[in-house]
């Protein structure tokens, strides 16, 4: 297990909680970061779950449950990605009555799928998703392995994108499977872009000399496109890499228009950029997954995260998207399921936040298929 941060502010962590025990605010004291890293203290008023995703359902399926949750701005609406997910091959109505868990029969899976709302809120967004579907009405994989890449045990997991009109480019991790008993029975093996076109959900994979991984050299363990920031015409790309003891996070930066070009990136080296991806250097501790967004309220940049193993959300900010980052101010504990011996993928929703980001909107994910559990962070 990697060590906790050591806590900036004291907290009861509400482990173990049933999820309706922690449906009121919790009233937290003001906190401050690293002085040499920021001059204004960050200060947390509330902390609060708000509930728990919908199962969509269709016809003739209802969803299971699925890993994942990144949301993308996009036309009038937004953008969800999604990585594992199961589906009942079922009606709603139906489903209820099969037994957990699923037979191979009764079940579909898919390694990523994709789906659009217009809601104005996260839970109303969750609520009213239109996925990407196949020829009878389900969700499909945006993310498609060639026939090759399935028989050798490939899937691919979406990461962040930007939209660039009807057009969202999407950072994916290759996931090669080598024990199909095992649900840990895996290996990373590097991270890939495509282009997915929201009004047709065709999904292009970029290939580069017979490769569809954009930097074959970097570690198969590093996370590119965990989170995409578009300032005018530049992309901001945030990445991870595992580290010692956790993960480190990583920053590029590219043209919007040359961003299928790897030779075209930038890389933050602490002194300034480099076209050489080997001379970057770490921003600071993360998760394998994070997210950064520009708060107006704050005026700041905040990175949220969730530490997997100490089911603990935790918070940074900076003046620029490179930093430097604040020490990890610590949000409380994540509710979570007993079976669970991890909480990930906590993202921010900042199209959802109001009052210019005082109070925002996050999610997370549990193992073994439990719904999406949102959270609210209202700041001082």
């Amino acid at each position: 297990m990697r060590p906790t941060p050591k806590p900036v502010v004291s907290l009861r962590l509400l482990f173990h909680l049933p999820l309706h025990s922690y449906c009121r605010s919790v009233s937290l004291p003001h906190t401050a970061n690293d002085s040499a890293a920021e001059e204004v203290p960050l200060a947390i008023r509330s902390v609060r779950v708000t509930g728990v995703a919908r199962r969509a359902h269709g016809a003739n399926w209802t969803m299971a449950g699925q890993d994942g949750g990144q949301s993308i701005p996009v036309d009038r609406g937004s953008l969800f990605v999604f990585s594992d997910t199961l589906i009942a091959l079922a009606p709603k109505q139906a489903a209820s009555s099969l037994a957990i868990p699923l037979r191979r029969d009764q079940a579909q899976f898919l390694a990523n799928c994709a789906a659009i709302s217009h809601a104005a809120d996260l839970s109303g967004a969750m609520s009213s998703l239109r996925y990407i579907t196949d020829a009878q009405g389900r969700p499909r994989e945006i993310l498609v392995p060639t026939l090759t890449e399935r028989l050798a045990g490939y899937r691919f997991w979406p990461q962040h994108g930007i939209a660039v009109g009807s057009r969202v480019y999407l950072f994916y991790l290759g996931i090669l499977h080598h024990n199909q008993t095992d649900p840990w029975g895996f290996t990373e093996e590097g991270a890939g872009l495509a282009v997915l076109d929201t009004e047709t959900g065709d999904c292009r994979r970029i290939w580069l000399n017979d490769d569809w991984r954009l930097w074959p050299a970097l570690p198969v363990e590093c996370h590119c496109g965990v989170q995409l920031l578009r300032e005018a015409d530049t992309v901001y790309i945030f990445s991870s890499r595992r580290g010692y003891p956790g993960y480190q996070a990583f920053l590029a930066r590219v043209d919007q228009d040359r961003i299928e070009d790897p030779l075209a990136y930038e890389f933050f080296t602490g002194a300034g950029w480099s076209s050489e991806i080997f001379d970057s250097v770490p921003l600071t501790e993360c998760s394998s997954e994070y997210s950064v967004t520009f708060n107006t309220y704050l005026g700041r940049y905040l990175m949220v995260y969730a530490d997997a193993m100490s089911k603990t959300l935790m918070l940074r900010t900076a003046p620029n998207p490179w930093g430097p980052f604040s020490k990890p101010v610590i949000g409380g504990g994540l509710p979570h399921q007993a079976h669970a011996n991890l909480v990930s993928v906590c993202f921010q929703h900042p199209q959802f936040s109001d009052d210019r980001g005082r109070s925002i909107i996050l999610s997370y994910s549990q193992p073994q298929f439990v719904q999406n559990t949102f959270v609210s962070i209202t700041f001082e």
